[in-house]
């Protein structure tokens, strides 16, 4: 029977593809391809292998780069796949497994690209130091910068490595290191610094790196390289040493959207699609999908003959069952269908992924799928504790913000937990251990401390009557609010106390609460309590080839506690020729005779290895005492002394001063026989065999400083498990510091693993080592190397929500990183983390328990969008050539019919831009393509944002404070303003070193920068950042106001033109941009500023600029846009600024702009703003387009800008835009014009008459958006932007709030903000003013008519009587600068006869109209 079935239906399936062959011909499939590239050239795929590996160990780079030069094992690579096949199983070779397999995925994903390109910098930088030096048209491969000079040859390197400079001389004048340079192991510190400038692979860099490798084993040169392949050293590498660097990097780690676009309006332009190249994707597609119950792999497999109908057929069905509605009962239990389907997959992830991916072809088979009541039941059960929808995720018990996560920064978690898991693996520790660490989660560091007081000793912490903060308190004690709220705080605690009776009446309440939670002392440096957070280094990661610098180390301990587990370290680096470094290790001493059971000391000797014979002699009593005696009794009195009587007698005294070594010697043996020391064991050590192993150690310490801590090699320093603090201030820092740091470091970091690692049971370690000084070593290991993670403090207890029915399992328990996720699949945050999890479980060892919340009882489709989540591939590399293609996301068979709109999911330092795209992307509609079958688009990393936050100590941020960004030698090539917000500011930039300063003016009259880590207050007047990855940075800054400013204001209201010539010498943003980066930091990149002064009186302009502010998305709004600029032009002589939004700019606007602003006489500038994260962001295209009309109108412009007038793109100026431009607005920061309300017919859409909006504007018009003159001055003194993000804030995450955004928000804080209510004329649009005052109106808006739904182009044809000239002149021009042929094809407008001069006569037919859009404006 079912034989018979199956065949019934093969006849039925072959009959539908006989009929549908026939009528589907001119509906062949269509897709969609869009990549992302960088802005930067592209980047060798060697170089950015060992930047990787580096990551994992600094010594594994030298190791990869010699293992590289060891072999020619890439000769016989044939292709580019060849060659990272080759360059992934070199690096894997020195990797741990784990470690490897994410190493492999992460080259793909070319995760290391922006540090060479970083390299790149300082290359061009080295070259452009000397221009007098060779050639400059030479094309050079390698070089070393000796920072007095450029060596291109090992021949004339070889002198001067011969004698290089001494330490004294030009030594000083060497190259500026960076902590993320190659330095070479061998390198000795303190010698003079030679950096290589060159590529692996190259016969040049061989040579040279052969001749540096020796001069730093033999001591004479600090051995630095910089990988970069300069242009044109392509041919000279080995095969596969130009990998990658030939185009631009192709990017993956991002989304890409295609939405089904809301139809309640027509405005889509009806210009002739345009015909672009055909670029087929060769990637084939997984048939085994089920389409609409098919299973298609299964079909062919019977009847392979019959293939192209068969996959014809299938397009069709994916084409043509796309469903953005569905009845309300077919909604109703569509989330937890998906569940069901996610949950019984084979493949869940994978599955999850096919459905939220591609939902609107799916959704009609989901809901009709039988439901199992137990997966509702407990999903149902799961949402009484967590709101239905919620998306929570933590990787190893850390909570991850879902927001801000990407692929690279995931990708960064997960190479930490598997770096740190490396690392106690190496410790011999359990792999069970190494789990319950790893799912450790730290405590959060405090943000305020109870100090106990009570001292003979007063400490002033504040002062009431001087410091800024307490300003605002009031003079009576009795009347303060503030104590008032101290008590609220404390309160609780005393009366949690008081109930389970740990105090009574007679308890002193203030000395239980100090003595329990007090600290007995207050060091900034110590407890931060801020902005400086503690600096981190893990020294479990110090060790090299499993030997390290800490195991020559010598402990002391407190008397009685040699034998005790010593759960913190502290190690003193100390220069004993400095009164610093003896003050510190004499406190260091006095702190331990102190008492301390739960602390050892180490003394790494930082002095110079050419110390005098009176220090080292010193430095070998030291040695000598902690390495035999430290479990003696006196031994520490005996130390105490030794440093007095060293720092009197000797310090700073040379061997003429004081004569022959003998008599220190027999002093100090007198000494120690004195504290019960043998002096025969000192004299039997005292062997001039000492000197050379205490000089080698010292090398070692001075390396271990320098390479591995980024300290200078004879630093006075304080490391406690792996804490460090430095620079220490001698003048403050004493032994109860240490004590302070003691407990600091022991509540929190080692309480939380403590437990862990005292249960640990060792195996495949020898008892005998399980010594006092063996668990030491591992407290002080694994306490530094989790104190390096960066990490949330944030938990959630994952496991009180079922997991039976709606939940997926996957992965091995004893995985390294274990995944917990709550998601509802139906989701744009479950449309990203199911690629997410899906890399995590290929490429990383992981657990996972996802936990599906979907949300219940659906009233509308969840997803109305098709997604695609780029990643790397090795199909990326050709196995025929050398090519890199690069990754790419890929729709096949998307809905013909459907209007489809594009929109990019990128990380959140990524500013991007389209710069091929021939199609609308903001209104797709596929079966216009013709006969081209893939629609492609290329977007661009214009640049990176770096962000950052600005503070005043007791202050409110310094709003309206100017930094500048650029080189040490190009210091302004971009600028910024900081906000009221948070103290927010954002800078764009490139892969670079930077430098960060105050502008000149009066930011830099009145405030310095604070520097320093750990709460130095040395203060800088440069903040150097470096950008090396593309995950942008996040800076704090803090200033300070400079000595007799304190009580300057920063903003001083000015009135005229006083104050604004001085911005306007500031220049353009990147007026000075380097040759190498142009057109890339910049914020302004496109400002034409050739069609200045001059050119505007040889064109008839004069007077004062207008500036005029438009945005436009989409080819119809770009025509719109042209025709408001030549309407603009038209009517007046004065010379005029546009200034546009790029973001969603097409190339060919790009592309015409230039041409355009040239032959009408114009300048433009294209500006932009990245969205800040900390502002509630808007999902729909249009919306975030109206954000930007308001949301940052103080920070987008340059701030020499005083004036600017918003005009919609849609809109006709009749007008002389001066007189708008020069009307006095009374002293508002804005000015629009009101709604008009004489047509009637009109009066039920006028929501403002009535209900929330009549009581909130109390009188006050309801204004229209379409045109606003912005007064930046006032704008910006007034914190008008901060006051408006503040309402957006609170407003816009009501859904049923702010519904037309650009539009409701001034109108709503308009008693705050106010608004300069403009005479009607100066706007009318025929919706909302009637035909009565059209002929008064300055300026005609095409506003969207919510009673009839009018599409655009047919009322503007029929409004505007001048619309079709100048649209016809927009057009022509467009068509002569882009070449293109224009066909004239537009439908005859009813005659307007409302225009001053009548229009020309034109011959137009008609044709029929395609005119899509969502809702604009009201």
């Amino acid at each position: 029977m079912g034989t018979n079935l199956r065949s019934v239906i093969y006849v039925f399936l072959l009959l539908f593809v006989v009929v549908f062959t026939v009528n589907a011909q001119n509906r062949r499939p269509k897709n969609v391809q869009v990549a992302v590239k960088a802005k930067w050239q592209g980047t060798p795929l060697l170089l950015e292998a060992g930047e990787l590996i580096s990551k994992e160990s600094k010594q594994l780079f030298w190791e990869f780069n010699e293992a590289w030069l060891g072999s020619d094992g890439d000769s016989d690579c044939k292709s580019a796949r060849d060659c990272l096949l080759k360059i992934s199983t070199q690096a894997s070779a020195l990797l741990a497994k784990p470690v490897a397999s994410l190493f492999q995925f992460s080259l793909t994903l070319r995760s290391a690209s922006p540090r060479v390109v970083l390299y790149r910098q300082l290359a061009d930088e080295s070259l452009s130091s000397f221009p007098h030096g060779d050639d400059p048209s030479a094309s050079h491969c390698c070089w070393v910068d000796t920072g007095s000079s450029l060596f291109y040859d090992v021949a004339d390197l070889l002198p001067w490595l011969a004698s290089p400079p001494t330490a004294g001389g030009d030594a000083a004048q060497g190259p500026e290191l960076f902590d993320f340079d190659h330095v070479h192991f061998d390198s000795k510190a303190g010698t003079p610094v030679a950096v290589l400038y060159g590529a692996v692979g190259t016969d040049c860099f061989r040579e040279f790196h052969l001749s540096l490798a020796q001069a730093a084993k033999e001591g004479k040169v600090t051995y630095v390289v910089r990988p970069v392949l300069p242009s044109g050293c392509e041919s000279k590498t080995r095969p596969c040493g130009a990998i990658g660097a030939r185009d631009n990097v192709s990017l993956a780690g991002y989304g890409v959207e295609l939405a089904l676009k809301n139809m309640e309006y027509k405005a889509m332009d009806d210009s002739a699609i345009k015909k672009g190249i055909t670029l087929e994707d060769p990637r084939t597609e997984d048939l085994s999908q089920d389409v609409r119950g098919f299973i298609f792999s299964k079909i062919l497999d019977r009847k392979p003959e019959l293939r192209s109908e068969v996959m014809a057929f299938r397009d069709y069905l994916l084409s043509s069952t796309v469903s953005d509605t569905l009845d309300v009962w077919e909604l109703k239990d569509l989330g937890h269908q998906t569940a069901q389907r996610i949950v019984h997959a084979s493949d869940p992830l994978q599955s999850m992924q096919e459905i939220n991916q591609n939902f609107p072809s799916v959704v009609s088979s989901l809901s009709r799928m039988k439901l199992n009541e137990s997966i509702k039941e407990e999903i149902l059960s799961n949402q009484r504790m967590v709101p239905p929808g919620k998306a929570l995720l933590a990787l190893n018990g850390a909570l991850l913000n879902i927001e801000d996560m990407d692929l690279y920064m995931l990708m960064d978690l997960a190479h930490q937990e598997l770096s740190l898991a490396n690392q106690f693996s190496k410790l011999k520790i359990p792999d069970g251990a190494i789990r319950k660490l790893l799912l450790t989660t730290p405590l959060p560091e405090p943000d305020s401390y109870r100090v106990d007081f009570r001292s003979e000793h007063v400490n002033y912490l504040n002062n009431l009557e001087e410091d800024d903060m307490y300003k605002r308190w009031r003079s009576n004690l009795n009347e303060e609010e503030t104590l008032l709220n101290a008590m609220n705080d404390e309160l609780p605690k005393i009366q949690e106390q008081v109930y389970y009776g740990q105090i009574e009446s007679r308890t002193n309440v203030l000395d239980k609460l100090l003595s329990e939670s007090g600290l007995s002392r207050y060091n900034p440096q110590i407890i931060g309590g801020g902005k400086n957070k503690p600096r981190y280094v893990s020294l479990a990661s110090s060790t090299k080839s499993g030997e390290s610098m800490l195991d020559d180390v010598n402990y002391l301990h407190s008397s009685e506690t040699s034998d005790d587990v010593k759960y913190v370290t502290h190690l003193l680096a100390v220069d004993v020729t400095t009164k610093k470094g003896m003050k510190l290790l004499h406190e260091g001493v006095r702190y331990l005779i102190g008492g301390s059971k739960s602390a050892r000391l180490g003394v790494l000797f930082s002095s110079s290895p050419n110390v005098d014979p009176y220090s080292l002699l010193f430095i070998k009593f030291f040695e000598i005492t902690a390495s035999s005696f430290s479990h003696k009794e006196k031994a520490l009195h005996f130390l105490d002394k030794l440093c007095s009587f060293y720092e009197r007698e000797y310090l700073f005294k040379t061997s003429v001063e004081s004569g022959s070594s003998q008599m220190p010697i027999d002093k100090v043996l007198e000494l120690a026989e004195e504290y019960g020391l043998p002096s025969k064991a000192y004299q039997s050590r005292l062997v001039e065999s000492l000197d050379e192993e205490l000089r080698k150690r010292m090398i070692k310490v001075a390396q271990f400083l320098s390479w591995e801590l980024g300290l200078e090699s004879d630093a006075n320093a304080i490391i406690s498990n792996g804490r460090v603090i430095f620079p220490v201030d001698e003048r403050t820092f004493m032994g109860h510091d240490l004590h302070l740091l003691e407990s600091m470091e022991i509540n929190q970091r080692v309480k939380p693993v403590q437990e862990i690692i005292e249960g640990i049971e060792w195996q495949g370690v020898d008892p005998d080592l399980l010594t006092s000084k063996y668990f030491s070593d591992v407290f002080m290991l694994v306490s530094s190397a989790m104190a390096t993670r960066d990490r949330s403090s944030e938990s959630a207890r994952f496991e009180v929500l079922s997991s039976e029915y709606s939940a997926v399992l996957l992965g091995d328990e004893n995985a390294t990183i274990h995944i917990d996720a709550l998601i509802d699949p139906l989701s744009p945050t479950g449309q990203k983390l199911a690629s997410l999890l899906q890399v995590l479980q290929k490429h990383v060892q992981t657990s996972m328990r996802i936990v599906l919340n979907p949300m219940s009882s659906l009233v509308d489709i969840p997803l109305k969008n098709y997604y695609r989540y780029v990643l790397p591939n090795t199909d990326d590399y050709s196995s025929t050539n050398f090519d890199v293609d690069g990754p790419k996301a890929f729709f096949a068979n998307m809905p013909l019919s459907k209007t489809l709109t594009m929109n990019l999911d990128v990380p959140e330092p990524w500013l991007v831009e389209p710069v091929i795209a021939i199609h609308d992307l903001d209104n797709i509609l596929l079966e216009n393509l013709g006969d081209t079958t893939t629609l492609q688009a290329v977007f661009e990393v214009e640049s990176l944002v770096l962000t950052g936050h600005c503070s005043e100590k007791d202050h409110e941020a310094p709003r309206g404070l100017q930094l500048i960004l650029g080189t040490k030698n190009r210091p302004h090539l971009v600028d910024t303003l900081v906000m009221a917000n948070l103290g927010y500011w954002q800078m764009k930039v490139s892969p670079g070193v930077w430098y960060l300063q105050l502008a000149p003016g009066r930011s830099s009259e009145l405030y310095v920068l604070k520097g320093g880590n750990d709460g130095s207050q040395d203060q800088s007047s440069l903040k150097r950042i470096t950008i090396d990855d593309l995950r942008g940075k996040v800076v704090h800054l803090e200033v300070v106001k400079k000595r007799g400013k304190e009580h300057e204001k920063l903003l001083v209201p000015t009135d005229g033109d006083d104050g604004v010539q001085q911005n306007n010498e500031r220049g353009s943003w990147n007026s000075n941009f380097l040759k190498w980066a142009s057109g890339f930091v910049g914020g302004r990149q496109q400002s034409v500023k050739e069609v200045a002064k001059k050119e505007n009186e040889k064109g008839g302009r004069h007077g004062k600029t207008i500036n005029i502010f438009s945005i436009a998305s989409g080819h119809l709004y770009e025509r719109f846009l042209k025709i408001m600029i030549l309407s603009v032009l038209k009517n007046t002589n004065r010379p005029v600024k546009f200034w546009f939004i790029k973001n969603y700019l097409s190339p060919q606007f790009k592309d015409v702009i230039p041409h355009m602003a040239h032959e009408y006489n114009f300048e433009y500038e294209l500006i932009t703003y990245k969205w800040p994260s900390w502002l509630h962001k808007q999902k729909e295209k249009q919306r975030i387009i109206w954000a930007y009309k308001i949301l940052f109108l103080d920070v987008i412009f340059p701030l020499s800008l005083e004036k600017v007038i918003f005009v919609d793109a849609d809109q006709i100026i009749r007008t002389d835009m001066g007189e708008l431009y020069d009307m006095n607005i009374k002293g508002r920061p804005l000015a629009y014009t009101p709604f008009c309300d004489n047509n009637k017919e009109m009066d039920g859409y006028r929501f403002w008459r009535q209900g929330f909006w009549r009581e909130h504007l109390r009188g006050r018009p309801y204004h229209i958006s379409a045109l606003y003159v912005v007064d930046l001055v006032k704008f910006r003194e007034t914190a008008a932007g901060d006051n408006l993000r503040v309402f957006y804030e609170t407003l816009s995450k009501d859904p049923n709030s702010l519904s037309n955004l650009d539009q409701d928000l001034p109108n709503y804080a308009q008693h705050t903000v106010p608004i300069f209510s403009l005479p009607q004329e100066w706007l009318w649009c025929e919706s909302w003013c009637g035909n009565a005052t059209k002929s008064k109106a300055r300026t005609i808006d095409l506003c969207n008519n919510p009673m009839t739904k009018e599409p655009k182009l047919q009322g503007a044809r029929r409004i505007v009587t001048e619309w079709p000239d100048l649209d016809l002149e927009a057009r022509k021009f467009t068509a002569k600068i882009l070449g293109e042929d224009m066909e004239l094809n537009e439908p005859v407008a009813a005659a307007a006869t409302d225009k001053p001069n009548p229009p020309p006569s034109s011959d137009i037919s008609v044709d029929s109209e395609q005119d899509l859009e969502s809702k604009d404006e009201l």
